[in-house]
């Protein structure tokens, strides 16, 4: 009975070893998991990651943010991004609109014919132009700045004769609607993505 004990003893002892080694391993798998998901999981997600959906275009470089006072050339400001808005008949026909430094910047050509003969000076941060109207950016000028830059033409014949120049980042010009027979003028120039889409 003896033996028999010390065997049991023994074999109970390997038998809680082996599980106790068997926990550290499950504790250390644990603590690989929690590191890759807490650590390097969440950071790439949020900062470093591959910029889908971001403010961080091919370039890799992050688009600001505006930040404090909304500046006086925005009608408005939300979400960190200044708006512009031409949504009158001709209403900034001719005119100069140069996004703020240091903000994105969202410019709404909207109204008919409302942005022709205009010229678009993009800043540092992301830009995008939306041309919505018939006629509403007609021998438009739009210069992309630093940031990601997309040009929506989605009225009836919004974009004629209208010249696009690309900055480092990526680039596209949308024609969308009745505007596919009207010609644009697209300048790649060192742009990391550069595309045009239905025009």
């Amino acid at each position: 009975s003896g033996d028999g004990d010390g065997d049991g003893d023994s074999g109970d002892g390997d038998g809680d070893g082996d599980g106790d080694s068997g926990d550290g391993d499950g504790d250390s798998g644990d603590g690989d998991g929690d590191s890759g998901d807490g650590d390097s999981g969440d950071g790439d997600g949020d900062s470093t990651g591959d910029g889908d959906g971001d403010n961080i275009g091919c370039d890799g470089v992050p688009s600001p943010d505006g930040q404090g006072n909304c500046p006086p050339q925005c009608a408005s400001c939300a979400g960190g991004r200044c708006q512009i808005q031409c949504l009158m008949g001709g209403g900034c026909n001719g005119q100069d609109l140069s996004c703020p430094p240091g903000w994105p910047c969202d410019v709404a050509c909207d109204g008919q014919g409302a942005c022709q003969g205009t010229t678009v000076n993009c800043a540092d941060g992301d830009c995008s132009i939306s041309c919505g109207n018939n006629g509403s950016c007609n021998d438009a000028t739009i210069v992309c700045g630093q940031g990601q830059c997309d040009v929506a033409c989605t009225g009836q014949g919004s974009c004629g004769n209208t010249d696009v120049t690309c900055g480092p980042d990526s680039c596209a010009v949308t024609c969308g609607g009745g505007d596919n027979f009207q010609p644009q003028n697209l300048d790649c120039a060192n742009s990391c993505d550069c595309s045009s889409l239905g025009c």
